[in-house]
């Protein structure tokens, strides 16, 4: 049919194919084809065709009616190809970064932000404050503010004496219910057994923290035929804007050790 037709657009809408087949053959058969070699491929074929079809007669004499229809036909076909090539890249590129975003920002077994998501709050939050904005990463000005340490009581027998397996439940319920109960916190898992709770609401009562305490306390833990007491310690610093942010986590930290080595389970303000 010679050049007429535009069999051009065929051999464009080729190339999301060729891309796809690539992908096809590394997921079934586990050995990737180079990407190069498949569009090397594709490149001579098209030239070795185009130079032989702009040389030579058309093989049949076909009426202008049945090539129109054919660069139609060729220009949907090619165009829905590339549509949609795009629109399944544009969506696993898309998912595919979100899903890295969330890994970069969450703990994978309590599922709540981890130690780099609360730090870049903390920073975001000393920010706002001095240049007076609001609202941004669900904060809002410090006033009333405060942080929290909370450490599960003798969490290294949990695991000594049960197994790990039983610790990991232990710190998944833990975590379920600090979220719940501190609703109005921003809450991620800070170490091992401990939890950092962020006030994210100004003027925000402490006493939450001893109504998560009691809840705590009071809660069975069942892990497999075992049921267990958990309790925990936690110690609360109020904001302070001539503290940096790693005094302020200190001072959490002092008031938990404190109320460690003076009963546990405790909430220490």
């Amino acid at each position: 049919m010679g050049v007429r037709p535009e069999f051009q657009l065929y051999a464009v809408g080729m190339l999301p194919c060729i891309s796809y087949f690539g992908y096809l053959h590394k997921r079934v058969l586990k050995t990737e084809l180079p990407f190069v070699t498949l569009i090397d491929v594709h490149v001579v074929s098209y030239t070795a065709v185009y130079i032989y079809a702009r040389f030579h007669v058309p093989i049949y004499e076909v009426p202008q009616s049945a090539i129109d229809i054919h660069i139609i036909f060729n220009s949907i076909a090619t165009f829905s190809i590339m549509i949609m090539f795009v629109y399944f890249f544009h969506n696993i590129a898309i998912s595919s970064e979100e899903k890295l975003e969330r890994m970069a920002l969450l703990d994978n077994l309590t599922g709540l932000y981890n130690r780099h998501y609360l730090l870049s709050v903390l920073d975001l939050m000393r920010v706002e404050n001095a240049e007076g904005i609001e609202d941004t990463l669900s904060t809002e000005c410090t006033e009333g503010r405060w942080i929290a340490l909370l450490d599960i009581d003798d969490f290294k027998k949990v695991n000594d004496t049960y197994g790990h397996n039983c610790g990991d439940y232990i710190l998944h319920e833990i975590a379920l219910l600090v979220k719940d109960t501190c609703k109005g916190c921003t809450v991620c898992r800070w170490g091992e057994e401990e939890f950092i709770i962020l006030s994210t609401q100004k003027n925000y009562s402490t006493e939450i923290l001893e109504t998560l305490r009691k809840k705590i306390a009071d809660e069975k833990f069942r892990f497999e035929s075992t049921e267990l007491r958990i309790t925990v310690t936690v110690g609360v610093s109020l904001y302070d804007e001539n503290l940096t942010n790693d005094v302020w986590i200190s001072k959490a930290d002092e008031k938990l050790y404190f109320g460690k080595n003076n009963g546990k389970n405790q909430v220490v303000v």
